[in-house]
């Protein structure tokens, strides 16, 4: 009897490490590989963070040591207190000179409406808005804005993706980066197996 449960709890183990060994055998790459492989493609940037990084799927490539890896994950820019602060200064700007040029257009619309177009130039309340405008223009062209946080991200961070940083300061739902702007995205990543784990396939 105690043979028999000997051989059996042997049988049981032998199964075990067989399944383990085959597991190992076939590995694929953990949600944390992924995202370190992510990670080491972008580069480094003390100014962008990563959040809600999420393995979503993962298909086998031309062999069991080739994968590719559906992900999605967030990256925020975020701009330093003094930076975001001449940032903000340069929206408000952005933001009060297209509210001035719209007031302008409804006057020249109301003087085109008396058939009176060109006498919109030479209105009181015309000529103070366009001078206002011009103001803020000469203001938002030569004072701190995003071309010069981009420039400032250039020289901080050489090795990050150009292309990611663009992304960035552009695709935002406001008028412009006024400092913090955060982007989902989502793809796949080819990853290969070395000796040291799963990294990028490049």
């Amino acid at each position: 009897m105690n043979y028999l449960v000997t051989r059996a709890t042997r049988l049981t183990l032998c199964s075990s490490i067989i399944i383990a060994l085959a597991a190992c055998g076939h590995s694929t790459p953990s949600e944390s590989d992924a995202k370190q492989a992510v990670k080491a493609s972008l580069g480094d940037c003390k100014y962008v963070s990563m959040s809600d990084f999420e393995k979503v799927n993962g298909q086998q490539g031309d062999d069991e040591n080739h994968y590719e890896v559906q992900i999605k994950y967030k990256l925020t820019l975020e701009a330093d207190s003094d930076q975001r602060d001449k940032l903000e200064t340069h929206l408000d700007r952005m933001k009060e000179r297209n509210k001035l040029i719209k007031e302008e257009e409804q006057i020249r619309v109301s003087f085109m409406n008396q058939g009176r177009g060109s006498d919109a130039n030479n209105d009181a309340t015309w000529k103070d808005l366009d001078q206002k405008q011009q103001t803020l223009y000469r203001q938002l062209t030569t004072t701190y804005g995003p071309a010069t946080f981009v420039q400032e991200l250039g020289h901080a961070c050489p090795n990050f993706s150009s292309s990611v940083l663009g992304d960035l300061v552009s695709k935002t739902d406001d008028v412009a980066f006024d400092g913090k702007n955060t982007v989902d995205y989502s793809g796949t990543i080819a990853m290969v197996k070395t000796d040291n784990g799963w990294q990028a396939d490049r």
